[in-house]
């Protein structure tokens, strides 16, 4: 079976580990968001949730650097209190019922 992830040369038919995991365009506010879904914060994360139905300032939607969303990280983490809040914004589901 052949190495998916080459550490010489340069060979064009491999996926390299750093395309994999790429910084994402994530703002300072939803790496804050994103940590505290990851924590289990629920008062922060309603906060932000809160902000973001006013102020349009955050994109509830945001992955992080895995590629995973707020709301996969509750499933994650079987945080069902945060899941519901979540689910109650309307944030996207995506491939979050995949995890479930």
């Amino acid at each position: 079976m052949p190495s998916l992830y080459s550490t010489q040369g340069e060979d064009n038919d491999r996926i390299h580990l750093r395309i994999i995991r790429g910084d994402t365009d994530t703002t300072p506010t939803e790496r804050q968001y994103l940590k505290a879904v990851e924590k289990g914060d629920y008062n922060s994360v309603n906060s932000f949730l809160e902000e973001s139905a006013i102020y349009f300032n955050m994109n509830v939607n945001c992955v992080d650097a895995l590629g995973r969303t707020a709301l996969i990280m509750a499933i994650e983490n079987e945080n069902i209190d945060i899941l519901e809040l979540l689910l109650s914004y309307n944030v996207e589901l995506g491939d979050a019922l995949l995890f479930a």
